[in-house]
């Protein structure tokens, strides 16, 4: 890259290392935007001018629905980096610590029945264009799909995206994992989130890079978790 500076730390997780310092060795990077590459987020939410209209006549605010469009996709950000750590993650520890198999199976069934349910999401009027929604529960797919595959497909939760436009995005993001995950070394999982990115669309609009010169999410035009709110003055 350029004029930019990767910040990785080297993750070498042995047989005892625990799932939580697994992940915090895959998260050692800082992923941030320029200013331009903000802009290109900016333009992708409205990308689809149709769903913002369909809100406005609802008397939904403007304001409201820019800084919410905003929250959503600093989500689907944060998604796009810990995925790609947490499939790393469980596969070695289901690989390397087979005893732990029933509390893992466990853990990560609990942490998937908070996930959006794909079909009603889709259902729902969002401040996302529908790409953007797509992309955010292809993410939540993947992570099911891991969890049947490493518990001899014993897990019913990847059921819940087989009927939706969801299933064909996450099944490429599984299959990208797939063909990577033999050649990941120490310290690599950003080769995975770039790919994952790639195949969501979203590669543009971000970068591994010193934070000085990039902004990184938590200070995105529209900080916080604002949801919008309907105006009935409009």
């Amino acid at each position: 890259m350029s004029d930019k500076t990767l910040r990785r730390t080297p993750a070498n997780p042995s047989a005892s290392t625990s799932l939580a310092e697994a992940c915090q060795a895959g998260t050692a990077w800082a992923i941030g935007s320029t200013p331009a590459q903000i802009e290109f987020v900016s333009r992708l939410l409205c990308a689809d001018r149709s769903h913002i209209r369909r809100l406005l006549n609802k008397g939904w605010d403007a304001a409201s629905i820019s800084r919410a469009g905003m929250a959503a996709m600093k989500a689907i950000f944060r998604a796009l980096h810990r995925c790609p750590v947490h499939l790393v993650a469980e596969s070695r520890l289901r690989e390397r610590l087979p005893a732990l198999a029933p509390a893992q199976f466990l853990g990560m069934a609990r942490g998937l029945s908070l996930a959006l349910d794909p079909a009603e999401t889709l259902r729902r009027e969002s401040v996302c264009p529908r790409s953007l929604v797509r992309a955010g529960l292809a993410l939540d797919g993947v992570r099911a799909i891991l969890h049947s595959s490493l518990f001899a497909h014993t897990s019913p939760l990847p059921l819940a995206y087989r009927n939706t436009e969801v299933h064909p995005l996450a099944s490429q993001l599984w299959d990208r994992w797939r063909a990577m995950a033999p050649s990941l070394g120490p310290g690599q999982v950003h080769r995975l989130v770039d790919a994952f990115a790639e195949t969501l669309g979203l590669r543009q609009t971000y970068d591994w890079a010193d934070p000085s010169r990039c902004e990184p999410i938590e200070r995105w035009p529209g900080q916080g978790n604002a949801t919008p709110s309907q105006n009935s003055n409009n």
